[in-house]
Formats: C-alpha cells, sequence, structure tokens
C-alpha cells in the first residue's frame, strides 16, 4: 500500500528542514496534501472505477472540503483542530457512503426498462454566442437537448430532471415557475434549465438572437457568461409559451450564482467578471448525458475568447 501524497510531501519537506521562515508553508502543503488523500476509496485508485462512474478520488476530496466550508465559518469565528478533525471525518464518512450506494446503484441488476444516459446517443443542438459589446457570453457553446428526459415511473418530470442533473453533478437544483423576464448572465457557474411543464420561449445570447421555444423534456445547458431571458406575460404567450410552465435548474458541481443584467456592466465589472469565467473549469460529466462534455472541451482556449471580449467592447487588457 502507497502512503500517499501526505506522506510523500511530509518526506520531502523534513529534507528541507525546519527552517522558521518555511513552517507556515510546511502547514499548507501539508493540509493541501491531505486535502487531495481525503477522497481516495480503500485500494487507493484500483477500486474508483467501480463506484464512481466517470469521477475519480478528485471529486471525492473536492465533495468533502466544499462540505467543510460550508460548516465552518473559519473566517469568522475560532475552531478548535480537533472539531475541526472531527467533522472532516464525519463529511468524508457521508461522502463516501453516498458514493458506495450510488456506484452499488449502477453496478446491481438493473431492469430491462432501465438505462444510462450515457449509454445513449442524444442529438445536442450548439450555439456559439461571441460578444457583441454589451453581452459577454462565452467561449462554449449553449448545448440544447430535445426531449431528452423522461418523466419517472410516476409521471413526474420534475422528479426526473433534478436526478438527472443532480446524478452528473450539476447541483444546488431549484424549481421555479419559467425563468426571469429580462436578459441576464452568470459569471460564478454554469447553468442547466430543464422544461418539467409546459412551453417555454426563450431569448439566448442577447438581444439581438431569435426567440426559441422549448418544450417538456428539452434540456438548456449555459454556459457562464451566456445572456438568457424569458418574456413579459403578454409576449410569452405570442411566442407560444403556455400558463403551466414549470423550470428545473442547477449549476455544474453545485456552484453558487450571482446574476449580471445585460448592458448594465461597468468596465471594472466587466473585467472581474472575464476573469472569473475565464477561471471556471470545464464540468467533468454532461447534466443530461453523464459523459464528457466534447462540444466544451473542443472550444477555444479562455485567453483567446479574453482577448475577443477584449476587442468586442474596446476595453483594453480586459482578459489580465
Amino acid at each position: 500500500m502507497t502512503q500517499g501524497n501526505s506522506g510523500f510531501i511530509s518526506e520531502l519537506l523534513d529534507e528541507l528542514g525546519r527552517r522558521e521562515e518555511i513552517a507556515r508553508w510546511r502547514r499548507v502543503v501539508r493540509m493541501a496534501a491531505r486535502c487531495d488523500d481525503t477522497g481516495h476509496f480503500p485500494f487507493s485508485h484500483a477500486s474508483e472505477h467501480l463506484v464512481l462512474k466517470g469521477r475519480g478520488h478528485e471529486w471525492m476530496s473536492r465533495s468533502a472540503c466544499t462540505l467543510l466550508r460550508g460548516r465552518l465559518r473559519l473566517g469568522n469565528e475560532r475552531v478548535r483542530h480537533g472539531e475541526i478533525l472531527s467533522l472532516v471525518g464525519l463529511i468524508v464518512e457521508d461522502t463516501y457512503l453516498d458514493a458506495v450506494l450510488s456506484g452499488a446503484r449502477r453496478l446491481g441488476p438493473r431492469s430491462t426498462k432501465e438505462s444510462s444516459m450515457s449509454d445513449v446517443t442524444l442529438e445536442v443542438e450548439q450555439y456559439p454566442y461571441a460578444p457583441d459589446g454589451t453581452v459577454i457570453n462565452s467561449r462554449l457553446p449553449l448545448l440544447v437537448y430535445r426531449q431528452a428526459v423522461k418523466a419517472d415511473e410516476g409521471g413526474d418530470l420534475e422528479a426526473a430532471l433534478k436526478q438527472t442533473f443532480s446524478g452528473n453533478d450539476w447541483l444546488n437544483n431549484w424549481t421555479y415557475r419559467g425563468v426571469y423576464p429580462y436578459p441576464h448572465f452568470h459569471t460564478t457557474c454554469h447553468e442547466v434549465l430543464g422544461v418539467a411543464r409546459g412551453a417555454m420561449p426563450l431569448r439566448l445570447g442577447g438581444a439581438a438572437q431569435e426567440p426559441m421555444l422549448f418544450t417538456a423534456g428539452d434540456v438548456i445547458v449555459v454556459p457562464a457568461g451566456v445572456s438568457h431571458s424569458a418574456f413579459e406575460e403578454a409576449e410569452h404567450a405570442t411566442l407560444g409559451g403556455t400558463d403551466d410552465v414549470l423550470m428545473v435548474g442547477g449549476y455544474a458541481d453545485g456552484r453558487d450564482w450571482d446574476l449580471m443584467r445585460d448592458g448594465q456592466v461597468s468596465d471594472g465589472e466587466m473585467r472581474a467578471a472575464v476573469k472569473r469565467i475565464m477561471g471556471l473549469p470545464i464540468p467533468r460529466l454532461d447534466p443530461v448525458t453523464g459523459g464528457p462534455m466534447h462540444p466544451w472541451r473542443d472550444a477555444q482556449s479562455s485567453l483567446e475568447w479574453g482577448q475577443g471580449v477584449g476587442m468586442s467592447t474596446g476595453i483594453e487588457d480586459v482578459h489580465k
């Protein structure tokens, strides 16, 4: 059995000596290594593929640390070291148990009606939206899956959408009667929208784009920065929207969302927004299929996109 990153790092730091000027960094580096090791299953990497389809111990580590950060306000109160270790233990235990149960459900007997979405080929529509001076948009194409999610055996499409999204790590899920009726975008997260009931017209990519109509079972994957908006009641109906519309949403890795409105962003806010968007990782799993997000992996680099935003807005060095 290997000693793990924390053991290796400890030996390496011991070789550097115990000088006072590096004492703080010894603690920081050791903590980082332990955080990485936190997500390992028994037998290390050998067992990961049996339980976490498409994910590894890094995801486990990140999940545990995210939960820890949410439970402790370390910046506002002093917490004893023993309390932190105790809480980490509980979090890891809960995370392991959830992952093992999820893996067991995937590995166990499956009825003839069940199938993994990653085993099904779904048609995906791609819509690249470039910055236009008032809207940042994204280097990543907006994705649309038509009739991608079906209701569960009880006929509950809302529950099926939430289960599909959360099962692929698109979390922080919500249900709402529509989408905000004004053009806006997010810079801290990628968003997924699913139609659970009715018909929903949306304008995507900015004011210059034509409305698109979505119906129950459709899913829209909105990259950070891409403008999206519903319509006021009268126009909503004119464009084919229904009164009973119900939407389900979520965010890659359960990230917190912000809200910025098209055309109401200062130069300074624009620079900060671009930097946040450039720093977002491409999600490991597609919210619908559960497979790799190839259309996003094949997109241009964030640096090239940042330069394009600068040229379209007239703001120099917007990406720096």
